[in-house]
């Protein structure tokens, strides 16, 4: 089953009168764009351009080409140098357009939020909430950084609200579970990861959340099981794989996880691949000097995964480090 937020879609479009065919390809790119997967997101992406050759002044396709393009950077199918550009010029001709549309101003607040403008982006999703308390992605995103920014029951009430608001929603059930992920809730995050996969078993990121709670539960059998569904299934995204190499390095399995690492640095080659999923593997490895040189990279690649420093656990053996603490100064001065 896949949500394409029907709750919200018939509230979304401003408005003012809407060119029907701009509307319909602005529903299908919403569609499209809650898979998650990089056909997917692309598609949306196609789709939401097809509505603004339509109807040049339609906000709503502007903010979901902004979605589209924050998605493909974190889910590590393009670099934040690509990604984050486009969404974030389109989340700001969406505001151009319309200065009242929550849901442009939600946008622009996640391409904030990935930017490390950490002031902004939540003055961006307070804006939002404020001109609609009702907009699910709104709260689904400004609970992230509230949980990135250390604020984890905060971040649980707007993880819920966003839940009970778009019920189905794949991504949002999913990011319920992150916010007990973050907050050391292994055990809740697995029941909410497995609440979600029982909604859609083909949902990729669900699998991924409940596989990296299986792992930091000690659990790695059952964690690289699901880890593997959702590399799979995320169309081989090299930071889903990345933590299926996590998985093995936590098991002890040193060769298999160091195998991931030379396939990892191959692909790159040829496409985008996150070095803060690298960072992860060495963390998982406890080799704390490729971890932190890896980090350094992700730190100068302006990886979006590099916003979780402060709370992701994968690394809290090398926390205590000066050189870490220095690197999340770097990425986040109120730290």
């Amino acid at each position: 089953m896949q949500s394409g937020e029907p709750s919200q879609q018939r509230r979304l479009a401003s408005p003012r009168r809407v060119d029907p065919e701009a509307y319909e390809a602005y529903i299908k790119g919403r569609y499209y764009w809650s898979k998650r997967t990089i056909d997917g997101m692309e598609k949306g992406e196609r789709y939401f351009q097809g509505a603004i050759d339509k109807d040049p002044s339609y906000s709503a396709a502007y903010s979901g080409l902004a979605d589209c393009n924050s998605g493909l950077a974190w889910h590590g199918f393009k670099s934040p140098s690509e990604a984050l550009p486009r969404a974030y010029a389109a989340a700001r001709k969406a505001i151009e357009i319309d200065p009242e549309s929550a849901e442009a101003h939600a946008s622009l607040a996640l391409v904030l939020h990935h930017r490390w403008e950490w002031a902004a982006a939540e003055a961006e999703f307070k804006r939002a909430l404020e001109l609609d308390p009702q907009y699910a992605n709104a709260h689904h995103w400004y609970g992230d950084y509230l949980s990135i920014t250390g604020r984890h029951q905060e971040a649980l009430i707007e993880a819920q609200q966003a839940l009970q608001i778009d019920p189905l929603n794949l991504m949002i059930g999913t990011w319920l579970g992150l916010r007990y992920y973050l907050a050391r809730d292994y055990d809740r995050a697995i029941e909410q990861s497995r609440n979600t996969v029982d909604l859609d078993p083909n949902f990729a990121a669900a699998h991924l959340l409940l596989g990296e709670s299986y792992v930091q539960k000690g659990l790695n059998q059952e964690g690289y099981v699901e880890l593997q569904k959702s590399a799979r299934l995320s169309g081989d995204s090299p930071l889903y794989l990345a933590q299926v190499a996590v998985a093995l390095a936590s098991a002890g399995k040193k060769t298999e996880a160091l195998r991931i690492v030379r396939e990892l640095l191959e692909v790159s080659k040829t496409r985008y691949v996150s070095p803060y999923g690298v960072a992860q593997i060495y963390a998982a490895l406890h080799d704390k000097e490729r971890t932190l040189k890896w980090l350094q990279v992700a730190f100068d690649d302006r990886a979006v995964w590099m916003t979780y420093l402060a709370v992701d656990p994968v690394f809290d053996r090398v926390r205590s480090d000066e050189r870490f603490q220095d690197l999340l100064r770097r990425v986040d001065p109120g730290v």
